[in-house]
């Protein structure tokens, strides 16, 4: 979708069939979505409370984390915090 799509930010699911959060984001990271894409402003959204998914997705490349459920007004203030450091 990314390499098809203009895409301005990726809200990632860490805990998805046939291909993770995880590796997805390190696939963007990587270039494997397109080398233009690399830099692509990503929010890992989990229901994994543990520190280690935070320090994990982040170490990966991960813009932002935050946990299920989602609280609206955080995503909203996530989102356009990512947004207006583009």
């Amino acid at each position: 979708m990314i390499r098809k799509h203009d895409i301005d930010l990726v809200l990632m699911d860490l805990q998805m069939p046939v291909m993770d959060g995880y590796e997805a984001i390190a696939a963007i990271r990587n270039g494997d979505a397109g080398f233009e894409n690399a830099n692509l402003p990503v929010i890992a959204i989990t229901a994994d409370l543990m520190m280690s998914a935070k320090d994990s997705v982040l170490a990966l490349g991960a813009n932002d984390f935050m946990t299920k459920p989602v609280d609206k007004d955080i995503l909203y203030e996530k989102i356009t915090a990512q947004l207006s450091s583009v």
